[in-house]
């Protein structure tokens, strides 16, 4: 295999993960907007005792999480050791 081929293919991946982390990190701050206008409108943090958690907050955690999962596994991806691929061929 040559180095351009393994340079190609250790950056396409982690490239990937790393969209979809900064992608899922802005429907998060997108998603804080109106959990934000829906704490200001009942005057209190959602989950408190009293104040049930809207449907807002659970997704701007969730995009969060999922956010910082991508962004993790990009950079685990992107400073791994280089695995070269198995062919029947390499045998």
């Amino acid at each position: 295999m040559r180095a351009p081929e393994l340079t190609t293919e250790r950056r396409t991946l982690p490239l990937g993960w790393a969209a979809a982390g900064l992608i899922l990190g802005t429907d998060a701050a997108l998603a804080a907007i109106p959990a934000w206008d829906h704490m200001r409108a009942i005057r209190s943090v959602c989950g408190e005792i009293g104040a049930p958690h809207c449907v807002w907050c659970v997704a701007t955690l969730g995009l969060a999480a999922l956010a910082a999962a991508a962004l993790l596994q990009a950079a685990c991806l992107a400073l791994g050791p280089a695995r070269p691929k198995v062919t029947p061929s390499s045998y």
